[in-house]
């Protein structure tokens, strides 16, 4: 064995809690949003996820500068106004602890000027924060859209996951037309073959046909809980948004790739 003074001391955290959360929504949220940072530590701010309490709501964001989960949630008190960046391995983490102690309805949260603590019935999550100042991401979320979409999930999960099958070697490259009355998904042309389907969608704008990561487009897929799916996009070149049509506080950002 190895001398117990030698073990890390941990860290004493204020035991009033900064806010308390839902375990529910916070499980709800944090899996919308723990897609999105990056897995490399070159720019640490984006292996991390923001944390802005104002209020009664906390957003939490993430972002590889490929694209951007945004979550809105409602806190049930007043909470003095904070940004933070917590690290996207300490947010996993308490995700498994959430989902493991099932008695648990709360998730009490508190914070030091360079410490966080989740803490969830008896067992306690501490870690550092990331320094540094989290990118101005509202700048890239579209204020508007001139062409939109409207897909029922279950059809539109299949044909994508159809598609990334056929591009795995083509760069995850997948289309995505709108058109009347319908989106096509379609895998970009390899050796392996392509793939097309044609999927009913209510759609309005006009027509545009943009290209994506597949893995991208399901990650979040696997995160949405809504029988409808939003598309909106303004052009071919430029980010698009991806929805959930019974959630308005959600928001996945993602860029194109380039068409050939």
């Amino acid at each position: 064995g190895i001398s117990a003074e030698e073990f890390p001391t941990i860290p004493v955290m204020p035991r009033e809690s900064f806010c308390s959360i839902k375990k529910a929504d916070f499980i709800e949220s944090a899996k919308k949003v723990i897609i999105a940072p990056a897995n490399d530590e070159t720019r640490p701010v984006l292996a991390g996820v923001y944390f802005q309490f104002k209020g009664k709501e906390l957003t939490m964001a993430a972002t590889d500068s490929y694209r951007l989960a945004e979550k809105k949630l409602e806190l049930e008190s007043e909470t003095p106004e904070k940004k933070i960046i917590v690290p996207s391995r300490t947010i996993a983490e308490v995700l498994r602890l959430a989902g493991n102690l099932e008695k648990e309805s709360e998730i009490a949260i508190s914070s030091t000027e360079n410490q966080i603590s989740f803490m969830v019935g008896e067992t306690e999550v501490v870690s550092r924060l990331i320094e540094g100042a989290f990118p101005p991401y509202t700048q890239i979320i579209p204020a508007t859209s001139k062409i939109k979409a409207s897909v029922r999930y279950s059809e539109l999960l299949s044909a994508v996951k159809m598609a990334a099958l056929f591009a795995k070697d083509a760069a995850n490259n997948i289309k995505i037309s709108i058109k009347p009355d319908q989106i096509v998904v379609a895998s970009a042309f390899t050796q392996s073959g392509d793939a097309q389907a044609s999927v009913p969608a209510q759609t309005k704008g006009g027509e545009l046909t943009i290209s994506f990561n597949a893995r991208y487009v399901l990650d979040v897929l696997q995160v949405i809980n809504s029988d409808k799916v939003l598309f909106e996009f303004n052009d071919s070149v430029s980010s698009g948004a991806i929805k959930a049509e019974n959630d308005t506080s959600f928001v996945y950002i993602v860029m194109p790739l380039r068409i050939d």
